[in-house]
């Protein structure tokens, strides 16, 4: 039977934004200026809303929001607790982050969404050799970051491979070596590039990183 590939290009503006879970020393009563923070908003191409995570922290603990407190993206508060919020909402070309103290009042910081991009090569349903292939997308810009995620369900094995980060010049090589040290092998794939923004500096927080990233989706399918 055939199995199903997913090859993930994930472009980044600078550096990756990923949202740890904070679960241990939850605190409460600090003012978000002594609190650093991670904010995450990812959509889908075609989806009409973006997903938000965010972690809040002071040290190595989760800041538990008080009662005044709040972030809002693009007006929807985020919701959660132990430093852990988030929130659905709806898709927009820019994101405000309106981060609330009584302490200070509300500050503000916008991140624009990556702009629209096409995976060109391969192609929807076109053949890709684990022998080696080339992902190559549009609008590239050396002011980014590209790493690719390739996973495959084989066998009952959940499979991964990641190349980059490097500079995003348009193409990233898939080598048969790197393919043959994950695993892979002969299937029906499915091609997901994310492209990433990041922003250092939240408003209201004393350290802060924004990051917007924008998912295409297409099927290819692996060969010889």
């Amino acid at each position: 039977m055939l199995k199903k590939i997913s090859m993930s290009t994930l472009l980044l503006v600078f550096a990756s934004g990923q949202v740890c879970n904070i679960n241990v020393n939850p605190v409460t009563g600090t003012p978000l200026r002594d609190a650093d923070a991670t904010i995450l908003i990812e959509r889908k191409a075609g989806s009409n809303q973006a997903n938000v995570e965010a972690e809040i922290t002071r040290g190595f603990s989760g800041v538990v929001l008080e009662e005044d407190q709040s972030v809002k993206v693009n007006g929807d508060e985020l919701e959660g607790a132990r430093g852990n919020y988030g929130a659905l909402v709806d898709a927009a070309d820019t994101y405000s982050i309106a981060v609330t103290d009584p302490r200070r009042g509300t500050d503000t910081t916008e991140i624009a969404e990556p702009p629209p991009f096409e995976i060109s090569t391969p192609l929807e349903n076109e053949l890709t050799s684990l022998s080696g292939f080339s992902i190559e997308w549009t609008e590239p810009d050396a002011e980014l970051d590209v790493e690719v995620v390739l996973t495959q369900s084989l066998l009952g094995d959940d499979l991964l491979l990641k190349v980059g980060p490097t500079v995003d010049d348009g193409e990233v090589e898939i080598k048969s070596s790197a393919l043959a040290d994950a695993g892979f092998g002969q299937g029906e794939p499915h091609d997901h590039g994310d492209k990433i923004r990041r922003a250092d500096g939240i408003a209201g927080f004393d350290d802060g990183t924004a990051v917007c990233r924008l998912a295409v989706s297409i099927d290819v399918n692996p060969g010889p």
